[in-house]
């Protein structure tokens, strides 16, 4: 949910945009709809992908086989089967080359031709191309596989923290999640291990707590390594906005950041909350719901989480 101000819903198989308040916005008209993203979002009209503007307006006429949101003032598009990007204008500057295309992020972007990856700038110029996917680039380091093991380098690909890990994770809040014989940790922009290899599994840090599994449990962890939220859920993900959506059985409800729970595990799914609202999917509908558990909008037919 990229914007503050509008939500995509779909409402009788037609795609539309509601405000926080659940009020509908952009009345559902689309075949498909992306959220915002600076100011513009992708919809699919006819079969075709253009853009609308917070107000509904068409402002990129509906051409593309396949458009995404807007990142860094691009956004991917497909023609013909190749991926090119536009500007906000709708201008392709560009082209349509690629087999596959990614967003931009910090002024690169992962493109993909014959089997080989690679990043180009914001001319489209060829940065470097390889075999192996170009991981993104996570606070100044990126991880890389060499002959099997992970290791994490800068922009300009000298190696920084060598290739010893069986498996990295990207760095978050200055701290990476690595693992070497099943054993999962974390290390610092050193390569040091900071948080001994104790667990089953981890994955990164945000908000000061990272999620960690032991015993086939998940529970989350401060950046001392020690244990917050005793390993207890059956699946567990990352806090946003003081709150993390958390599985007991089959059954999704969130906790705050003292492991309490402050709604119910009543839902078949459950997103990440994003300017106070959260995407549920409850008995195969969808629903926004605000951190007191109301109903902004919905439940309603059955749509993708994201």
């Amino acid at each position: 949910m990229a914007s503050a101000k509008l939500l995509p819903i779909i409402s009788q198989g037609k795609w539309g945009f509601i405000d926080s308040s659940g009020k509908i916005t952009i009345k559902p008209q689309f075949e498909h709809a992306l959220d915002f993203g600076e100011g513009l979002a992708s919809v699919k009209i006819q079969g075709k992908y253009g853009y609308i503007d917070e107000s509904g307006k068409m402002v990129i006429k509906p051409r593309f086989d396949y458009a995404t949101t807007f990142l860094e003032e691009l956004a991917v598009v497909v023609l013909k089967r190749k991926s090119g990007y536009i500007d906000q204008t709708g201008k392709l500057v560009i082209k349509a080359r690629f087999d596959k295309a990614w967003g931009f992020k910090n002024e690169r972007a992962i493109i993909k031709v014959c089997e080989k990856y690679g990043y180009i700038n914001k001319h489209g110029e060829l940065l470097e191309i390889s075999f192996a996917f170009p991981w993104d680039l996570h606070e100044g380091l990126r991880r890389f596989e060499f002959n099997g093991k992970y290791g994490f380098s800068d922009v300009n690909g000298k190696v920084i923290i060598k290739p010893i890990f069986d498996q990295a994770y990207s760095f978050s809040e200055g701290l990476a999640p690595v693992e070497i014989n099943n054993r999962w940790g974390f290390i610092d922009k050193h390569g040091k291990i900071v948080i001994k290899l104790r667990y089953d599994y981890a994955r990164h840090f945000q908000e000061g707590l990272a999620r960690v599994v032991a015993k086939e449990k998940w529970g989350y962890i401060d950046k001392s390594g020690k244990t917050i939220i005793k390993p207890q859920f059956d699946k567990a993900y990352l806090f946003s906005e003081g709150l993390a959506p958390v599985m007991i059985g089959s059954k999704w409800g969130f906790i705050n950041e003292y492991g309490s729970a402050v709604i119910e595990t009543k839902f078949d799914d459950a997103g990440l909350f994003s300017n106070g609202l959260a995407l549920v999917k409850i008995t195969g509908m969808i629903a926004y719901i605000d951190k007191s558990a109301n109903y902004i909008w919905g439940p309603a037919e059955e749509s993708i989480l994201r």
